[in-house]
């Protein structure tokens, strides 16, 4: 491309800006599986932990963290001038997901400065309730990025793309319900880490679609 042409040049936003909702998904997409190897290769521990939050107290604490950190401050940024429902659940799943990111999940490990200085139990309540918070809003997010706004292209996106989403959605929700079957009967010592799992997974993939998208 030749970015001397200003016509050209002026491509290079929504270029930039499709090309950061397929780093998001990426993100999203492999987070899961990075944590899992990287965790296996540095200690050849328990694989998988018991949920992705629990890796916050290994030794892929960084990619944890910086992952979600990176995923919350596009959500938050996203379209942020744009006063529509999936903008407004953007930027509540990207402060969720910094919470989840900095207020770390109990362990039998000793407190971290932040959980000494206000409790153990208080940050992994708080942890919780985000990472509640931001699983529902991705599903919510992956629904509405299926439906058409009024005004908009009718032909913005492939044919696959709804159905995509829809897909995404559903499957975030059904994870979310089959932590709570296990949260009831505990059947699945690992039931947390996989539907954590399917829940990012899904949300990486409804964002990789959605960088192909014109709108």
């Amino acid at each position: 491309m030749n970015l001397t042409d200003p016509r050209n040049a002026r491509l290079g936003y929504p270029r930039s800006f499709l090309l950061m909702r397929m780093v998001i998904g990426l993100i999203g997409f492999l987070l899961p599986f990075g944590l899992m190897l990287g965790d296996w290769w540095i200690v050849a521990g328990d694989v998988p932990r018991s949920s992705l939050s629990a890796y916050y107290h290994t030794g892929v604490r960084d990619l944890f963290v910086g992952s979600l950190v990176a995923i919350g401050i596009f959500l938050v940024t996203y379209r942020f001038f744009e006063l529509i429902v999936d903008n407004v659940l953007s930027a509540v799943a990207g402060l969720a997901a910094l919470g989840v990111a900095l207020l770390p999940t109990d362990s039998r490990l000793p407190d971290t400065p932040l959980q000494a200085r206000l409790g153990e139990d208080l940050i992994g309540n708080v942890h919780i309730g985000c990472a509640v918070v931001f699983v529902s809003s991705l599903a919510v997010m992956s629904w509405l990025f299926a439906t058409d706004r009024p005004g908009e292209d009718p032909d913005p996106r492939p044919p696959w793309a709804k159905p995509a989403h829809r897909l995404a959605a559903v499957a975030i929700v059904a994870a979310v319900l089959y932590m709570v079957a296990d949260w009831k009967w505990r059947f699945d010592p690992h039931a947390v880490y996989w539907g954590e799992t399917a829940a990012t997974v899904a949300f990486g993939v409804s964002w990789l679609v959605k960088a192909d998208e014109t709108y």
